[in-house]
């Protein structure tokens, strides 16, 4: 891991830092994309920290996590969603806002697998805003979340024999891939998350 100072790394994953923001949802089951036993998306991070009240499943995508909640054979009644992520106009049209919150954000890293410029960069398209501080890939490979990033440019670099990177949390990089993390290309920031219900 690149060194870093502590204004970097201020991100606390404490039972201690647990924020009960809403309390009246207690009781409800909230989707959000991401693993909830591993807790390696931003989004699933911020819903442990700010509604562990309420039941947490967890996606693939966000579409998934949406479709979960407008399903009413599911089991999801409101949905998590980062105000950053670039393909929302389709939620957004199918679902109304009931909280907008900010939540801490963690610093985002750039790791590669291989050596030299990359030729594939794998980023969550709400990550791709940090490629300015990373090398210029002749392809960007989009995955589904930032957990997945590490992984999909590790299985294209021995797959295809290129050099491929990839953006993540800092605290994905750490856990999953903490030999390949290069720099950090963001500090610690505030994002924007809304609750979403069915219109």
């Amino acid at each position: 891991m690149p060194k870093d100072t502590d204004e970097d790394r201020p991100y606390p994953m404490t039972p201690d830092d647990t924020v009960y923001e809403f309390p009246n949802l207690t009781g409800l089951t909230l989707v959000t994309l991401g693993n909830p036993y591993t807790k390696l998306t931003v989004s699933m991070v911020t819903a442990h920290r700010r509604l562990p009240n309420m039941t947490i499943l967890g996606a693939e995508t966000y579409e998934e996590a949406a479709a979960m909640v407008m399903d009413p054979d599911q089991p999801g009644d409101l949905l998590l969603m980062c105000c950053l992520y670039p393909k929302s106009s389709a939620i957004w049209a199918d679902m109304k806002m009931t909280k907008l919150f900010e939540d801490l954000a963690p610093p985002f890293v750039y790791g590669q697998f291989g050596e030299g410029d990359p030729y594939y960069i794998a980023v969550h398209p709400a990550a791709e805003r940090f490629a300015a501080g990373c090398p210029t890939p002749t392809v960007f490979e989009y995955v589904n979340s930032n957990e997945r990033a590490p992984e999909t440019a590790k299985r294209l670099h021995q797959e295809l024999g290129r050099t491929s990177g990839f953006i993540t949390a800092e605290f994905v990089g750490s856990h999953v891939a903490p030999d390949q993390v290069v720099k950090y290309v963001s500090k610690t920031d505030m994002l924007p998350f809304a609750l979403l219900v069915p219109r």
